[in-house]
């Protein structure tokens, strides 16, 4: 029985080190018996969302017991970290702890470099005799702890302090390009060594260096942070330094608790880290147990290309010409998602509520609609041993479509199979209307359902209701209650009785939806519902206005009174 749910707010899940905060959270809250609910985007190493942030608007604050903002993970993205502070502010009643810096929280944490980037440059005065070395990359407000560990291993061994100096500029590759430029014309001295402040600005660096004739390690020794995955590249590999961030991430989630429960737990002994030694400071390779790892993982990766290769996930989605044969795709593959112990397929209605399409392992006893806000599947119809849950959204070229709610039971992050996994979904959202083409059009002269939605759309189905917004609330309304639907600055209304709510359908949808209904367009703004017609009075100027009850009407335009009087038999 656990004690709640945390929810993890994280912006992309990198396949890097910074993959370790979330790891840390998970662990950490596992151990404390909560279970965990992270929602994130997919654009893994992109600076265009692709509109996958309105997977942040599904989540319902009231339901968990904390929150974890990784703010430190939208670096690529920090408009949205501003918007989901925003949203933090005005729905979350909950204890914030934040990974990064933010105003929503007055706890946060983040990994200390300090001592790290003394041992790296000591490695380099001790193991390499270095006196002129610089530190390369960052900003100041960032990286402050960096560049006083570095100074204090200046320091410490008696360096000239003019020699080793700190060169600001960035976490990308123009900081490293510049210095490469700056050493060949001679602005800047020829340093014997460079500690750059990540393995991304030290590759690229190790690559202007190559490009002007400079030798890495034989003219200037190089060496990184944080052990990303470029540090171990094929051409040189990089002196390097891990970054503990399962501990960062650990030790959040431990003040969370703290401040949901009153009191904290103690905290394991933090595991030493030391440098993994690579070809770019002179030292050799890493070591073999280093490269054992690396070796199983690329076996792993190995291992699962094959497996989508051979399921044709992509070609069988395609060939999915319905609803039920796109659940028996999922069900049949869901084994190229590794690790998973539940999988739900959340898919947006044309009327604005969320329907749960698929679960796997159904315990609930059918499928639910999913209400307006609300996660599914809920912590009763999860299995037992479903102690982490990600939530992911299905987008294509900018539309959504729904989101994907994978169950692991062991802390992790999801892997490169999951976003495969879901992309090939969107994709069948995407264009399966072309498919379900034939058997929508058996229906249409019942008249229900009617087809013709382009550009990403999913198909409009007419229904007895249709779901309207209005003051924050979502109201169920009766088609035959409303007079009209209306287009106003790129948004559409139904006009009832009670006033004007806001819905989820475009104007074309409605009129080839409802018009069984007899609901009529009356101009490009405008269809009507003839039915609900009190009185009708024609204009001077050859137009009309119909009048649905006191002080509600709308305008018929010239260019369709004459089929609108037809229509009502004028």
């Amino acid at each position: 029985m656990t004690k709640g749910n945390i929810c993890i707010i994280s912006g992309e899940i990198k396949g890097d080190y910074n993959d370790g905060y979330v790891i840390g959270v998970e662990k950490c809250a596992n151990a404390l018996e909560y279970q965990t609910t992270i929602f994130s985007m997919l654009c893994e190493g992109t600076v265009d969302t692709n509109k996958e942030e309105i997977i942040y608007s599904y989540i319902d604050f009231d339901q968990y017991d904390g929150i974890i903002f990784n703010e430190h993970s939208f670096s690529a993205h920090k408009h949205l970290a501003r918007s989901v502070e925003k949203l933090l502010k005005k729905h979350c009643r909950v204890p914030i702890v934040t990974i990064g810096k933010s105003d929503v929280s007055e706890d946060s944490f983040l990994v200390d470099g300090r001592a790290d980037f003394e041992a790296i440059t000591e490695h380099m005065i001790v193991v390499h005799g270095c006196t002129r070395i610089y530190c390369l990359g960052g900003s100041k407000q960032d990286l402050r702890s960096r560049v006083e560990g570095f100074q204090q291993a200046v320091k410490k061994h008696g360096l000239c302090e003019e020699d080793c100096a700190a060169l600001y500029g960035g976490y990308w590759v123009d900081c490293a390009e510049k210095l490469a430029r700056d050493i060949v014309s001679g602005d800047i001295e020829m340093p014997e060594a460079v500690v750059c402040v990540t393995d991304i600005v030290a590759f690229a660096l190790i690559k202007a260096l190559f490009r002007h004739g400079i030798r890495v390690p034989e003219d200037i020794r190089v060496c990184g942070y944080n052990a990303h995955p470029c540090a171990f590249n094929s051409l040189i590999s990089i002196t390097t330094y891990p970054v503990d961030t399962k501990e960062c991430g650990a030790r959040a989630m431990n003040r969370l608790h703290e401040l949901i429960t009153g009191r904290a737990e103690p905290m394991k002994q933090r595991i030493a880290h030391s440098i993994i030694t690579g070809r770019s400071c002179g030292c050799g390779p890493q070591s073999p147990s280093n490269l054992r790892f690396r070796l199983a993982e690329a076996e792993r990766e190995d291992l699962q290309e094959t497996y989508f290769r051979n399921a044709k996930l992509e070609e069988a989605m395609m060939e999915a010409a319905s609803q039920d044969e796109m659940e028996e795709v999922v069900r049949n593959r869901e084994y190229l998602v590794p690790h998973i112990r539940v999988l739900a397929v959340n898919l947006l209605e044309q009327d604005g509520t969320m329907v749960c399409r698929y679960l796997s392992n159904n315990r609930s006893g059918g499928l639910k609609m999913v209400e307006p806000g609300k996660l599914f599947p809920s912590n009763g119809i999860l299995p037992d041993n479903v102690r982490n849950c990600h939530v992911v959204p299905l987008v294509y070229n900018g539309v959504n479509y729904g989101y994907v709610v994978a169950g692991y039971g062991d802390p992790l992050v999801y892997d490169k199979c999951l976003k495969r996994f879901c992309h090939c979904l969107a994709l069948w959202c995407r264009i399966g209307k072309k498919h379900r083409g034939r058997e929508l059009q058996k229906e249409v002269e019942k008249g229900p359902i009617h087809e013709g939605i382009s550009d990403g759309e999913t198909t409009a189905r007419s229904a007895e209701t249709v779901f309207g917004k209005k003051n924050n609330l979502i109201h169920k309304i009766n088609i035959g209650q409303i007079f009209y639907f209306e287009a106003l600055e790129k948004k559409v209304y139904a006009i009832t009785k009670n006033g004007a709510f806001q819905v989820k359908l475009r104007l074309f949808e409605i009129e080839k939806a409802y018009a069984y209904k007899r609901f009529m367009r009356v101009s490009k703004s405008v269809v009507i519902n003839l039915d609900k017609i009190e009185s009708v009075k024609l204009e001077e100027d050859r137009s009309g206005r119909v009048f649905f009850a006191p002080q509600i009407s709308a305008r018929v335009s010239r260019a369709y009174l004459k089929e609108f009087k037809s229509q009502i038999g004028m």
